[in-house]
């Protein structure tokens, strides 16, 4: 598995890291209904004894068990100021039809 990030990334990720003193953790929110979608997001928390450790340009980001099941194996990181850290990729599967009568 590899990380990718684009310089804003690494540069809000170096400065959050120094103001929180917590760790970058890569989160997966898992949301449904007819089909599953999973939305992932940047948290900032203590470091937990089973993580995967991801490097790229620096930074360390931390992934668990449960979220590196949902991440493709090269892993695109942006940030913006409008809409904080985004991933190049979502994942989701299966999709709700509706027929109309």
């Amino acid at each position: 598995m590899r990380i990718l990030l684009t310089e804003a990334a690494v540069n809000k990720l170096k400065a959050s890291v120094s103001n929180e003193g917590k760790f970058p953790r890569i989160d997966a929110n898992i949301s449904g209904g007819c089909g599953l979608a999973v939305n992932l997001s940047i948290i900032f928390d203590e470091p937990r004894r089973y993580d995967s450790i991801l490097e790229n340009k620096g930074v360390q980001i931390r992934i668990d068990h449960f979220t590196k099941r949902y991440l493709n194996e090269e892993i695109h990181i942006d940030y913006t100021n409008e809409q904080g850290f985004l991933f190049g990729e979502r994942f989701e599967s299966g999709a709700c039809t509706a027929e109309m009568p």
